[in-house]
């Protein structure tokens, strides 16, 4: 009987046929028990092993697909060939050395130095430093005469006039006279003798000259024996006496009315003639 379906329909008719017996006796035998037996699925495999067809020849290998685009969801590119190690280069050459600076130095006339100096020798560039000309010596002077540490006597000479300043501030302290300040005037020179009341003066801001007094509080001056106070300023205070002066410095008092009491001025003394 195979043969006889071998010679009608040839070998791939054969198979063919007998896949599609074994297709539906597997189908029938499925559906009816609702699935292959071990025993059924072996002779089926055998059966298709016995009318399978010898395996044909290797198909050629098929070409490998373009890379993607490196995009978002794309795959990378293939990573490109490493490159070949460059030639090293080759060393620099040495600098040449500097050039030191040489010092000679010399006297009398040479290049623009008439008096001597130095020269300065870099490469093939020469600098000079010239030395100044000397000055002439200057002549001695004489000695002078042995002083006294102030004048003859250590006072003020006579006619001599020294000048200072006076200031107070302040409420002041209470007396019998009632609230007095005192300014105080220092002399540098001291007098031979002190001063009466009758020659101390007072000079009020802004006050005319007198032939005591010919000076003024910027410019304080005073006649022979006599001391003149100038003012400059004067808040809450009345001028209250003089007093005697002493040979090194002299008074003036001030009634001051409350703490806010300010006073300043200058003063000039002038030492008495000679006798």
């Amino acid at each position: 009987m195979y043969q006889r379906y071998k010679e009608r329909f040839g070998t791939a008719g054969v198979v063919v046929g007998v896949i599609a017996l074994v297709l539906a006796l597997v189908t029938g035998a499925y559906a009816a028990g609702g699935g292959l037996s071990g025993k059924q699925k072996k002779e089926v495999e055998k059966i298709a092993k016995k009318y399978a067809g010898k395996p044909g020849a290797t198909g050629a290998a098929g070409t490998n697909g373009a890379n993607g685009t490196n995009g978002k969801d794309g795959a990378p590119g293939a990573p490109g060939e490493k490159g070949e190690k460059g030639d090293a280069g080759t060393n620099g050459t040495n600098g040449t050395n500097g050039t030191s600076v040489t010092n000679t130095q010399f006297s009398g006339l040479q290049g623009p130095c008439p008096e001597g100096g130095s020269k300065f020798v870099v490469g093939t560039n020469t600098t000079y430093a010239c030395d100044g000309e000397e000055g002439e010596k200057g002549d001695k002077g004489e000695k002078g005469d042995t002083g006294e540490p102030w004048t003859a006597g250590g006072v003020l000479p006579p006619e001599a006039t020294e000048t200072g300043a006076w200031v107070f501030a302040g409420e002041g302290a209470l007396t019998g006279f009632g609230t007095l300040n005192v300014a105080l005037a220092s002399f540098t020179l001291p007098l031979s003798d002190p001063l009466e009341e009758s020659q101390m003066h007072l000079v009020p801001a802004g006050g005319p000259s007198t032939t005591e007094c010919p000076g003024t509080a910027a410019e304080p001056a005073a006649a022979p024996e006599q001391f003149c106070a100038y003012v400059s300023e004067l808040e809450h205070a009345t001028f209250a006496v003089s007093v005697p002066s002493g040979i090194s410095g002299a008074k003036v008092l001030f009634l001051t009315e409350g703490k806010e009491a300010i006073g300043s001025g200058s003063w000039a003394l002038t030492a008495p003639p000679t006798p």
